[in-house]
C-alpha cells in the first residue's frame, strides 16, 4: 500500500505539471509519468506476494489500511495539496476500521485449492456475476464516453469503474491465493 500510495503521488505530481504547463508534459514531468506508471504497476502486483504468507482478507485490509494514511503523507511532501479535516478523519477511521477487522475478523476461512477454485469459477453463479459486472464496467466507460453534461452521472460511473476493478481484483487475489496453496513453484505454472 506505501509503494502504491508513492507511485500514486507521483503520478499526480506529472499531471499538476501537465496542467500547468497548458495539458503538455514536459520533458521531466512525462518521465515522472512514466516511471509513476511503471512503479504503480509493480507495486500493484507486488501486493500479490503478501497472499504466499497470509490469507487474502488479512493481505487486502492490510493493504488498504497502509494505502490512505501513506497517501496523505506523500501528498504532503509532493505539496500536491493541503490536509483538510475530512482527510484527517478519514485516515482516523480507515486505521480503525483495519485495527478491527484484524482484532475482531476471526480466522479467515481456509484458501480453496486450484481445483476448487476452478469449479466454483465455472458455476453459473459465477457466470452470471462476471458477465453483470463487465456490463457495469462496459456501461461505465460508455457514460465517460459519450459527451453529457452531469456530473452526477458521471461521478457514478467513475465510482462503478472502480468498485468493479475492485471486485476483479480480489477475485485475482483469490485465483493467485489457490495457485500458491501448493507453494510458489505452483503458483508461477498457474
Amino acid at each position: 500500500g506505501i509503494g502504491a500510495a508513492f507511485f500514486g503521488c507521483v503520478l499526480s505530481w506529472a499531471n499538476h505539471q501537465k496542467e500547468q504547463n497548458g495539458m503538455q508534459h514536459t520533458k521531466k514531468s512525462g518521465r515522472v509519468a512514466i516511471a509513476g506508471a511503471i512503479g504503480s504497476t509493480i507495486f500493484g502486483f507486488s501486493s500479490l506476494v503478501g497472499l504466499y504468507f497470509g490469507p487474502v482478507t488479512l493481505v487486502v485490509v492490510i493493504r488498504a489500511g497502509s494505502l490512505l494514511p501513506a497517501n496523505a503523507l506523500f501528498s504532503q511532501l509532493f505539496k500536491l495539496r493541503p490536509l483538510t479535516r475530512d482527510d484527517y478523519l478519514g485516515t482516523l477511521v480507515t486505521i480503525s476500521g483495519v485495527i478491527c477487522f484484524s482484532i475482531f475478523g476471526g480466522s479467515p476461512a481456509a484458501s480453496p485449492k486450484s481445483g476448487e477454485f476452478l469449479a466454483m469459477m465455472v458455476t453459473t453463479a459465477a457466470w452470471v456475476c462476471n458477465l453483470l459486472l463487465i456490463g457495469v464496467l462496459l456501461l461505465s466507460g460508455l457514460v465517460l464516453l459519450l459527451p453529457h453534461n452531469d456530473d452526477l452521472l458521471t461521478a457514478f460511473a467513475i465510482t462503478n469503474i472502480g468498485g468493479v476493478s475492485s471486485a476483479f481484483m480480489d477475485l485475482a487475489a483469490k485465483g493467485w491465493s489457490a495457485a500458491l496453496n501448493k507453494g510458489i513453484e505452483s503458483a508461477w505454472g498457474s
